[in-house]
Formats: structure tokens, C-alpha cells, sequence
């Protein structure tokens, strides 16, 4: 398997424990990581159908003479050879453009607000807009590294449901971690759920891999998230403006 994940340095304890996280995922599924360290606080990503531009926070740009090497210990310990993005391509002399022809981006929740900022359960608006227009998926992760050993996959019967399924069935191949699925029954709609898989000849690969399919009749959807554990790779589909 050879993808290439998408990671934008910060220079400090949040940025390393977000590189962690990185770093752990590909060594999971055997993709290697391309760093881009920031010189400026924009970027633009040409996407097929938008253009995103990613207004980063200043911390970002600290201590520019370190990042690299700070960088580059962690991916060797990691076990990784250190490679590094140098954009080619700027619209303005302090724009430049981001590939995207990338397998998937690393994004903490937000990249434009500082993490003091961020609310639980917020997503940013810049990674809202990535993770709207991306062909690739995005690994959101956690403030601080924490291994996980178990994917749940969140499966509502939607198109970007069965590619979350997709998805979770491939890492799951990879790493040879145990695979759960996770859904809350809407009211007159328990059936719609087989029917999406049967519909995408997923049946046979489902009723393999998949060690538990967690479905919620009652309860609050917050409630409920309880059966997701904590050391677990949970993949869902973009929805939304949420």
C-alpha cells in the first residue's frame, strides 16, 4: 500500500502530539507522511469543484530554525524517513498552493483557531471545508496521541456512509483490528440499513469483518456513544454543516 498522508506541522507540544498521531496511523496502514512546515500563515487548496483557503493561527509559525528538526526526530523514532513538502506553486508571494492529490490529510479540529478555543465537539471552519470538498479522507485527531486498537465505523445508510464503511473495512484489513459499526435507528427506517449494504454488494465483506453492529432503537444519540471505545479509530461520513 503505497498512500501518502498529509501532515502540516506546528512547532510546539500541541503541533508534536498531533504529528504522534500521525505518525502512529501510518505505521498502522503502512502510509508514509509528507510534512509541510507553514512560512506563511495562509494556503490554498485547489480542490476539483472549490478552493479552500486555509488561514492558519499564528502558532503555526513558531520557532520556524527548530520545526524541521523537531519534526524530523519524531518521524525517525517513529520509524519513518522524514519528508517534507515544498509548495512549487504560490497565487500571491505569501499564498502558496497545497497539493491534493494526497490519500489523506492529518487536521487536529480546528487549524485556524487556537486550541484554547475550541469547544468540544468543534470542528473549525477551514477543516469543515476540507473535509467538504476533499476526494481524500481526513484524519481529525485527538488534543493529545493516544494509540487506538479498535475502528467503529458510524454507518446512517448514507452514500458517504457506505464510503465510511469502505473505508473502515480497508484499515481494518490492514491492521488486522477488530471492526464495529455504529448506528442510531431512525424511527420507521430499520431496514433501509441492510438494504444500503445489500445494495453495494458490502453483505459478504460486513458479515466477515465486522465483529459487532451496535444498533440503537431508544435513547439519545449522545448517550448511546457510550458503546464507542475509547481507544477506538471511529470513521463516519462528512453530513452536513455539522
Amino acid at each position: 500500500m503505497d498512500k501518502q498522508l498529509l501532515h502540516i506541522f506546528r512547532n510546539t507540544p500541541f503541533g508534536r502530539e498531533t504529528l504522534l498521531q500521525s505518525i502512529y496511523f501510518c505505521n498502522q496502514v503502512g502510509a508514509t507522511p509528507v510534512v509541510y512546515i507553514p512560512k506563511h500563515s495562509k494556503f490554498l487548496m485547489y480542490f476539483e469543484n472549490d478552493v479552500v483557503q486555509v488561514d492558519l493561527d499564528q502558532s503555526y509559525l513558531t520557532q520556524p530554525k527548530t520545526a524541521e528538526a523537531h519534526a524530523s526526530e519524531l518521524l525517525t523514532q517513529g520509524g519513518l524517513k522524514p519528508r517534507f513538502l515544498t509548495p512549487k506553486n504560490f497565487t500571491a508571494s505569501t499564498l502558496p498552493d497545497i497539493p491534493t492529490h494526497f490519500d489523506i490529510m492529518c487536521c487536529p479540529r480546528s487549524i485556524s483557531d487556537l486550541s484554547s478555543k475550541i469547544g468540544l465537539g468543534y470542528i473549525g471552519p477551514r477543516v469543515r471545508g476540507i473535509v467538504k470538498s476533499a476526494r481524500f479522507p481526513v484524519l481529525i485527531t485527538s488534543p493529545a496521541c493516544k494509540e487506538w486498537h479498535k475502528i467503529m465505523v458510524f454507518f446512517g445508510g448514507s452514500a458517504n456512509a457506505v464510503k465510511a464503511l469502505r473505508l473502515g473495512l480497508q484499515i481494518s484489513r490492514l491492521t488486522g483490528m477488530p471492526l464495529d459499526m455504529f448506528t442510531q435507528v431512525e424511527k420507521g427506517q430499520q431496514k433501509k440499513y441492510e438494504q444500503a449494504i445489500a445494495e453495494q454488494n458490502l453483505e459478504e465483506d460486513v458479515s466477515r469483518h465486522v465483529n459487532q453492529w451496535h444498533k440503537f432503537k431508544k435513547g439519545k444519540f449522545e448517550e448511546n456513544l457510550y458503546a464507542v471505545p475509547h481507544d477506538a479509530l471511529v470513521v463516519l461520513g462528512a453530513y452536513g454543516h455539522g
